[in-house]
């Protein structure tokens, strides 16, 4: 399998209101979900849809697909430098 190919969660908001990607988790697991700047995120606003597309939404996505897992990524705006973090579960 690609890694294009890979399931991903993002939320309505990315996918339907071109809300940018400040927020980036990739858990213990290795799975992956890409967030706005929203907050109160409930499970409806919740999409699945694959890393290839995320990376049509926001091609700067590629400058961290090697967080490790465990790893929090996230950044003020669009075009400013990702910062990353361990975080627990």
């Amino acid at each position: 399998m690609h890694m294009e190919d890979l399931a991903v969660i993002s939320t309505k908001f990315v996918l339907e209101d071109n809300s940018p990607i400040i927020s980036v988790f990739k858990d213990n697991e290795g799975d992956w979900q890409f967030f706005g700047k929203e907050k109160d995120i409930t499970e409806e606003d919740a999409r699945v849809i694959s890393l290839g597309e995320v990376l049509k939404i926001d091609q700067s996505i590629k400058d961290i697909l090697t967080l490790n897992n465990g790893s929090h990524a996230w950044r003020e705006a669009v075009g400013e430098e990702w910062k990353i973090e361990k975080y627990d579960e």
